[in-house]
C-alpha cells in the first residue's frame, strides 16, 4: 500500500476536523419504541486535512496524487500519519473522497493551500 509521502509537510491542525459517519439505522415503529440496530462493523471516519505547501511540494504533492501506483487520483487507500485523538499523531488508512483543493496563499513566497477530505479507516 502506498503511504503519504514523508518528504512533504503533515496535514496543518488548524486545517484539520474529524467526522464519525452515523453508524446506526433506526427504524420506526408503529407501536413501542424505535428498532435501532448497527451499519457497521468499523465505523468509517471522514477527515477534512489542510496543507501548506511551497512550489515543489505542490508539485511533488501533485505528482503523488496522479500516480496510478501511489494515490491513483484518490481511488487508491494510502498510510498517512494523523492526530486523530487517540494519544498522539498515529499512521491510519485513507483515501480521499473526491478531488482535493488548492489555492494561492497570500503572502511573499508562492505557497499553496491544499484541502481535501479523507475517508480513514481505524480510527
Amino acid at each position: 500500500m502506498a503511504a503519504y509521502p514523508s518528504t512533504l509537510p503533515a496535514p496543518t491542525v488548524g486545517g484539520f476536523s474529524d467526522a464519525p459517519v452515523d453508524a446506526t439505522v433506526r427504524t420506526t415503529m408503529d407501536a413501542g419504541p424505535a428498532r435501532v440496530r448497527k451499519r457497521y462493523t468499523a465505523v468509517p471516519h471522514t477527515v477534512e486535512i489542510q496543507l501548506d505547501l511551497d512550489d515543489d511540494e505542490y508539485t511533488a504533492f501533485k505528482a503523488w496524487f496522479e500516480d496510478p501506483l501511489e494515490a491513483d487520483r484518490g481511488a487508491s487507500w494510502f498510510w498517512i500519519t494523523l492526530a486523530m485523538g487517540n494519544g498522539g499523531p498515529a499512521p491510519y488508512e485513507a483515501r480521499f473522497i473526491g478531488p482535493y483543493r488548492a489555492s494561492p496563499k497570500e503572502g511573499g513566497l508562492p505557497r499553496w493551500i491544499v484541502r481535501a477530505k479523507l475517508e480513514v479507516r481505524g480510527a
